[in-house]
């Protein structure tokens, strides 16, 4: 598939982050939907971590919710370096 970010050790989505920073911003699942143009289900599993994710819907999710690089989102890997 193009533009799918593989689920490799530098490239996991930090679920919990999105949530968290979905939630600091006060939006549901639903409102942070509507705002990017990515459908509910798939950010309840990129909050789940079940998911793998294209790049156009990381850029989306993190135009709505105002992060400058979709890359913030990614957990880091250990030792600092990607």
């Amino acid at each position: 598939m193009k533009n799918v970010i593989p689920l490799q050790q530098s490239n996991i989505i930090d679920g919990l982050k999105l949530q968290n920073i979905r939630r600091s911003q006060k939006y549901t699942q639903e409102e942070l939907s509507e705002l990017s143009g990515v459908s509910v289900n798939s950010i309840k599993r990129l909050e789940q971590g079940t998911s793998d994710c294209k790049i156009s819907t990381l850029t989306k999710l993190a135009n709505a919710l105002g992060i400058s690089d979709f890359k913030e989102l990614f957990v880091k890997k250990e030792g600092g370096h990607e």
